[in-house]
């Protein structure tokens, strides 16, 4: 079991101290330092955590020692490991009548928000706190489907869902949706704000304020697996990027990477990542009416607010991929455990700026008039079909050479959109712009390639032993600068 956390310049990893299932432990390494901040410790198992540095803040999940059906969020101090002082009540247990398999969560200012979910009974629970007063703000449920979620700004949570049809008895996960939730301010008091004990069923359930539909899946496909269905999004609104040498604080997010995959009936898996643009998000949000549910079909937003890739394998669900409007990939070379590694860049200012003395461009587009032609668009492509062949032929050993250092860029603008065929009930296009650059150099593989702010990282393979829960796995860092990757 991996449980990784990348977060504002930060590498957090949990281990267990005793070697045991269960960590018990974190460590964290900052990405410009050579040297690890000392271990945080904790008399307790956890399942889960995340962490916020600027309030020096760690949440972490453990089950409920006394009680199986009872899950425990612990509030604590990443500088003691002991009760955080600004949290009212450190201990959060929830009571449920049924057991979990997946645990998610994060933390947005005062806000924390945490998904239970099992897969097999297709069910699922989003609680959402004041963790600073301990007090419960909302309750997103379901018995019909799956989920993984992110926060939009300040005042909305993105729910990614796919659900069955409950009318037909049949099972099969087909529809898919974000759904956008207004975080409630405060809550009506529902008993005993002392006691920090609470029952899910005691609250009612919130209705998304805005739906965006996704294409719906043909009846031969469904949604496959929970721990590949993820929505990912850093940093959280209000928290730091870092870029070059700057930082800065995002209100909301600048693209939601989501992962999907389907199965067909014959066997046939298809591995999809989709790429969001959180301004278009915002912009239909802001109008909508706020008195009932908006529901907005594929046909009125999707196209020109998502890039769709159609990949070779599944995505892990412990890796940070995407950073803002960055999304890292690695392809890998005929030289024997070697990788390419690419930064798609979803960010406007960037896609329409010159390239850098060292890198060499090329515009990719269509300029025909009229509707896009199937024989215009790039039809089923995944982001590492866009690597240069020359990067493929030539890279053959890490730092082999002064050539190293060129880059290769592509920009793919919505005059040329991405025609997904695969799986889906109709073909459809997507059109959000991107620019890929990719330096011609040939990096050692790694288990895992994770992106924050201005770094990559390559993560060794995980406990190559069999055992539980260790602490000496190394990493490799590398800059981003601008076109390149050092």
């Amino acid at each position: 079991m991996k449980l990784w956390e990348l977060r504002e310049g930060l590498f957090i990893k949990a281990f267990s101290s005793q070697g045991d299932r269960y960590a018990n432990s974190l460590q964290v390494f900052p990405l410009s330092s050579p040297h690890p901040l000392p271990p945080i410790n904790f008399q307790f198992n956890f399942c889960e955590f995340t962490l916020d540095p600027k309030q020096e803040l760690a949440v972490l999940v453990g089950v409920d020692p006394e009680c199986a059906a009872s899950l425990q969020v612990h509030i604590r101090s990443t500088i003691t490991g002991l009760p955080h002082p600004l949290a009212r009540r450190s201990l959060l247990t929830v009571k449920f009548t049924r057991s979990w398999s997946m645990v998610g969560l994060d933390i947005m200012e005062n806000i924390l928000s945490v998904k239970f979910s099992n897969n097999t009974s297709q069910t699922y629970e989003v609680l959402t706190w004041d963790w600073t007063s301990g007090v419960l703000l909302g309750r997103i449920s379901s018995n019909n489907g799956i989920c993984d979620f992110t926060f939009l700004d300040r005042s909305h949570l993105v729910l990614y869902s796919a659900t069955h049809d409950e009318s037909s008895g049949d099972l099969a996960l087909r529809s898919i949706s974000l759904q956008i939730f207004a975080i409630p301010v405060v809550l009506e008091d529902r008993g005993d704000l002392t006691n920090a004990h609470f029952d899910p069923d005691g609250y009612p359930i919130l209705s998304p304020v805005l739906t965006f539909e996704l294409p719906q899946l043909h009846a031969l496909y469904s949604v496959y697996g929970e721990s590949s269905f993820l929505v990912r999004s850093d940093p959280t609104p209000g928290r730091i990027i870092y870029v070059a040498s700057a930082a800065f604080a995002c209100s909301h997010a600048i693209t939601l990477g989501l992962t999907l995959t389907i199965r067909g009936t014959h066997g046939m898996y298809h591995y999809y990542r989709v790429i969001v643009s959180g301004f278009h998000l915002l912009k239909h949000l802001e109008q909508c009416k706020r008195d009932a549910t908006t529901v907005l079909p594929w046909s009125e937003w999707g196209e020109q607010a998502t890039r769709w890739s159609l990949e070779n394998t599944g995505p892990d669900d412990w890796i940070c991929w995407i950073s803002g409007p960055r999304y890292v990939v690695a392809n890998h070379l005929s030289h024997p455990w070697t990788v390419s590694l690419s930064v798609v860049d979803f960010h406007t200012p960037t896609i329409r700026c010159r390239p850098s003395p060292a890198s060499h461009d090329f515009q990719l587009s269509s300029r025909q008039s009229g509707a896009p032609k199937c024989r215009e668009a790039l039809s089923d492509p995944s982001f590492s079909s866009f690597y240069p062949s020359d990067v493929h032929s030539e890279a053959a050993s890490e730092g082999s050479s002064s050539s190293d250092n060129v880059a290769f860029a592509k920009v793919v603008d919505s005059n040329t959109p991405t025609l997904t065929t695969r799986g889906f009930k109709t073909e459809f296009f997507s059109r959000l712009p991107f620019r890929i650059v990719t330096r011609k150099r040939a990096y050692t593989t790694h288990d895992g390639w994770l992106i924050n702010g201005n770094h990559i990282i390559g993560v060794e393979p995980w406990d190559s032993q069999g055992g539980g829960f260790q602490a000496s796995e190394a990493i490799s860092i590398y800059k981003l600068r601008v076109s390149t990757i050092e």
